[in-house]
């Protein structure tokens, strides 16, 4: 006669019978757990390791043989400060004896996979039957609302309004806009406000997507008086719980083309970018013909004949200056991005 343990993260699961053992003893169940068809199985045979994005965890307590003439106790170590003890009476081979539940505590914010080593250990209380104990391990991966990838482009949206820039800087760029616009140039604004949360998003998914930082180095969006907490997790894990670096760059890639980033920067969107002042602005421009002429702030007549036809032109952004609508710099590095001061 003997007792089974089994880890489970939601959902149920048969034992698979065995053997009565002779003596009687206690021992890690080979019985696996599907508790749902795309989640991972937990405490498998031979693999007494469980991930899931589920927190919460049975320990199953199963008979091997014929232990009813026997009484036991079930101590359960969670490996998060916690501990529980069971007391449980025998029963026939394949009975289960005892459930343990336990529900790990969600950090906060929870945005990095979380291992926890556990142990069990049964112990008889009469009879003569033997106990046993062992490990567990249980990874607690991040939920799939929370991972990195295109939905987050959704989230924390830029405005493309040149009403939403601050008042000063506002008219500059007007004047600027209508001055272009007048000589033939085609102007369409990218971006304007950027809220802070996702300045950070953008700037993170460009860097883990470049492989500048990995998604397990990233650090937690720190929301200041009247921001959001950033609740996304970069780290992408594999089937086993570890850290899977290329799934996490892949899932960047998708969120630098769901962010809107402009993929040919030379540079990483801002951390602490001028667009949340609202002292930023991101316009593509470009126009046909070979000559047009541009009124500059003086009123001075600028023509401009030379290539490239879009914001990179330098006689085009020499007529920005004078409005107050400094391109970045240098120029190359982010053809779109205008602002007080040129950063």
């Amino acid at each position: 006669m003997a007792v089974g343990v089994l880890g489970v993260a939601g959902g149920t699961a048969a034992a698979e019978p065995r053997p009565a053992a002779s003596g009687g003893t206690v021992e890690l169940s080979d019985a696996d757990l599907r508790p749902g068809a795309a989640e991972p199985r937990c405490f498998e045979k031979s693999k007494p390791n469980c991930t899931s994005p589920d927190p919460a965890v049975t320990v199953r307590i199963i008979s091997r043989g014929e232990t009813g003439s026997c009484t036991f106790a079930l101590k359960t170590v969670w490996g998060d400060g916690e501990t529980t003890t069971h007391e449980f009476g025998g029963g026939s081979d394949g009975d289960v004896l005892q459930l343990a539940n336990h529900t790990y505590k969600k950090p906060k914010p929870f945005l990095a996979p979380k291992t926890y080593g556990l142990t069990w250990e049964v112990t008889v209380r009469s009879g003569s039957c033997r106990g046993g104990s062992g490990p567990l391990g249980f990874t607690r991966t991040c939920a799939r609302s929370a991972l990195s990838g295109t939905a987050w482009g959704g989230k924390f949206e830029t405005s493309t309004s040149l009403e939403d820039l601050a008042p000063g800087f506002r008219e500059k760029v007007k004047s600027f806009v209508g001055a272009m616009q007048a000589s033939g140039v085609t102007v369409t604004p990218v971006a304007t406000y950027r809220p802070a949360e996702r300045a950070y998003m953008m700037h993170y998914a460009w860097r883990i997507w470049k492989k500048e930082v990995s998604a397990d180095k990233v650090p937690t969006f720190k929301p200041a008086k009247g921001q959001s907490p950033v609740n996304i997790c970069w780290q992408h894990t594999g089937a086993d719980g570890r850290f899977d670096s290329a799934a996490s760059v892949a899932a960047a890639d998708r969120m630098v083309t769901a962010l809107g980033i402009d993929r040919k920067n030379k540079v990483a969107p801002a951390l602490d970018t001028l667009h949340y002042p609202r002292l930023a602005i991101d316009m593509k421009t470009t126009w046909s013909a070979r000559s047009i002429t541009i009124t500059d702030k003086s009123g001075t007549r600028v023509k401009i004949d030379t290539a490239p036809r879009t914001g990179l032109n330098t006689k085009l952004i020499a007529v920005g200056k004078t409005y107050g609508v400094i391109h970045f710099r240098p120029a190359s590095s982010d053809k779109n991005h205008w602002s007080y001061n040129g950063h």
